[in-house]
């Protein structure tokens, strides 16, 4: 683990510095010779170095999360108990008879504080480094979870994509056929530019976002379909300033807006209709309202219900908002308000 390896690559420097940090207060406190001094720090470190080094290994090596920081305290106080030891036989060894005889007094006093100090420093490190390793895991679970959240959002992006595409390709399947026999030259238009539709949808790709522009040109090969469907029953009312590339939406957003504007406004009229979309930016919101026709007493044709429902789950997934797309019914309108934050 990351933080098991930023532990190791510090142990040798605190051993490193416990051990110097010994020679000087048993130079200042101790009243011990420099040379004297000097040994029983090499013997601290050595004994550190020798004991820090498999609690750290032993934790590592635990298999298992539950009951690690019982594990880290018996760690810790076995080895502790094997660092005073551990001092204990390098001073002996480092140190001569003369040295322990002309130093038997701070030998005595020095013995008993050994076996609280190691394992002490034992206990702590050990712990310490249990806590690491949980913590090290939870970060690593929660990437995870991430990982999978994010995963789980590009697979409903692309299922919500998918779904589009079969719903428009239905509906428009549909109008071909009724077209074969009462208009044929308006069924072949219509074929023809239903295939430049799905190419156009096939080039936008796996992209999240798409500038501005190109959702418009999408949207107006879907418009130019329903034309042929509706001839000049069907009127666009086009109003605001598109912007440039710099402003991004998710793709395939307008045309089931625009279908289902259609399909309240003009299914069950035989007059002319107008739906209106009127663009605009204002700061970092980019809003999009399409206003058709309503009569709550007209029920249209049933669909395959995607709709408005498919927009605001996309919504939800790109931007986790729902306040983004806005709907509004008065004075025989309905009017539909997308925000796409900049």
């Amino acid at each position: 683990m990351s933080s098991s390896k930023k532990i190791w690559w510090l142990i040798p420097s605190i051993c490193l510095g416990a051990a110097v940090l010994t020679l000087l207060l048993l130079l200042e406190l101790g009243g011990l010779s420099p040379l004297l001094a000097f040994k029983e720090g090499l013997a601290m470190e050595l004994s550190l170095l020798l004991t820090v080094l498999p609690a750290m290994l032993l934790i590592n090596a635990y298999p298992t999360k539950v009951g690690i920081l019982m594990y880290a305290v018996v760690t810790g106080l076995v080895l502790g108990i094997l660092g005073a030891e551990l001092h204990c036989i390098a001073r002996n060894l480092l140190m001569s008879d003369a040295e322990m005889l002309q130093d038997a007094a701070w030998v005595a006093r020095s013995q008993a504080s050994l076996w609280i100090l190691y394992p002490g420093l034992l206990l702590f490190f050990s712990v310490f480094q249990a806590q690491q390793r949980r913590l090290a895991e939870i970060q690593e679970r929660y990437a995870q979870q991430q990982d999978a959240a994010s995963l789980l959002k590009e697979a409903e992006l692309f299922k919500l994509r998918q779904q589009l595409q079969p719903h428009f390709l239905y509906n428009s399947l549909n109008a071909i056929s009724a077209l074969t026999i009462t208009a044929p030259d308006k069924a072949t238009e219509m074929i023809s530019r239903l295939a430049d539709f799905l190419r156009t949808a096939v080039k936008q790709g796996k992209r999240e976002l798409v500038p501005l522009r190109e959702e418009l040109d999408y949207l107006r090969q879907y418009l130019w379909i329903e034309a042929v469907r509706f001839g000049d029953r069907l009127r666009i009312d086009w109003s605001g300033q598109e912007a440039g590339d710099t402003t991004l939406i998710p793709p395939f957003l307008l045309q089931p807006l625009m279908e289902n504007a259609i399909r309240y406004g003009v299914y069950g009229k035989t007059g002319a209709v107008t739906i209106s979309i009127h663009i605009e930016q204002r700061a970092n919101m980019l809003r999009v309202c399409i206003r058709n026709p309503y009569d709550p007493s007209l029920k249209p044709t049933r669909g395959t219900g995607f709709g408005l429902e498919g927009v605001r789950r996309r919504l939800w997934l790109v931007y986790a908002r729902q306040d983004l797309l806005l709907t509004a019914e008065a004075d025989g309108y309905f009017e539909t308000t997308l925000q796409i934050p900049q």
